[in-house]
């Protein structure tokens, strides 16, 4: 940790950053509940120390920091807004049974502490009660149900949005040159050793009458891939040396290249599958494209919500 990320985190610790000067200070109104600056620095808090720890100057800091400061800020607005339409909806007469916030409490705890009295220890460490934990639970279950209301549980993509969306977005589904590679790697102990050269050669020979590459490269190639049979896996081009990469993308199928000799090592290559660049088809990303498109769905959605209840209740930053 370099020393800007430890002052920044000790500041963070103490709360006696630059975000935390005015920490009881009023940041928004929602309708008769206010958001407090110590309210979005607790929220932003996590965001905050990861920052810490990979920003390089303060004034990268500040600038990360404006930026996540604002997004707390905007997330305890909406969670305010969610909660006082709620209330209106409360006022109807819809009651959230506490029968069911006792269960999922018992729930919560049971995934987060174990048990309920291990849970009143550690809350009591972090300076939080028991009381106020419930009302976080039955807070965020509020949210949880108006948002899922709002948004359609049964969203539906058609076929010729998909087809849009693979049209426009082609090149997210190129797939590069690319080649299955196994190598076998003989090292040479002095630049004009010939010995290497020679059981290359001897190996090849073995390979073409029949010989498993995989099987040879267990036994005489000295890489750390040695035991997988000289597996490298997928390769793209510009992956290895330039001399090992001109030869992979010259090899069809199934084919072993000649041996290619460098001034410490003699290489075979064989190709256990290569495949030119290429679009993935439709059908191979049909899936990828549909999580994206109901997630854009669902992220629209939940913000015309927001809209919704920002028209209709009293909001005011400072």
């Amino acid at each position: 940790m370099n020393a800007f990320s430890f002052i920044w985190l000790a500041t963070l610790c103490g709360g006696l950053g630059v975000a935390a000067q005015s920490f009881n200070g009023i940041t928004a109104v929602v309708h008769n509940s206010v958001v407090t600056q110590g309210e979005v620095l607790e929220s932003a808090r996590p965001a905050l120390t990861v920052a810490a720890r990979t920003v390089r100057s303060a004034a990268e800091f500040r600038a990360e920091e404006q930026k996540v400061m604002a997004n707390s800020l905007n997330q305890l607005v909406e969670r305010q807004l969610i909660l006082r339409d709620f209330q209106t909806i409360e006022a109807k007469g819809y009651n959230l049974p506490e029968s069911l916030i006792d269960d999922l409490v018992r729930e919560r705890i049971r995934e987060q502490y174990g048990d309920r009295r291990t849970a009143i220890k550690s809350l009591q460490a972090n300076g939080q009660t028991f009381e106020r934990y419930r009302r976080q639970v039955r807070e965020q279950i509020i949210i949880e149900i108006l948002r899922s209301r709002n948004i359609s549980a049964s969203l539906i993509i058609s076929p010729r949005k998909l087809e849009q969306y693979y049209q426009q977005q082609q090149t997210n589904f190129l797939v590069a040159e690319r080649v299955r590679l196994r190598i076998i790697s003989l090292p040479k102990p002095a630049p004009d050793d010939t010995e290497a050269r020679k059981l290359a050669e001897d190996i090849a020979r073995q390979v073409r009458e029949g010989a498993d590459f995989a099987d040879m490269a267990r036994t005489y190639s000295s890489d750390s891939q040695r035991a997988q049979g000289g597996d490298r896996g997928w390769v793209t081009r510009g992956f290895l040396a330039e001399a090992l990469d001109a030869a992979a993308f010259q090899l069809a199928t199934g084919e072993v290249s000649p041996v290619i000799e460098t001034p410490e090592y003699c290489y075979l290559l064989k190709a256990e599958e290569a495949q030119a660049a290429h679009t993935r088809p439709l059908n191979e990303v049909r899936e990828l494209i549909e999580r994206d498109l109901l997630a854009q769905e669902r992220n629209r959605l939940a913000q015309q919500y927001i809209e919704k209840l920002k028209r209709k209740t009293f909001v005011r930053y400072f």
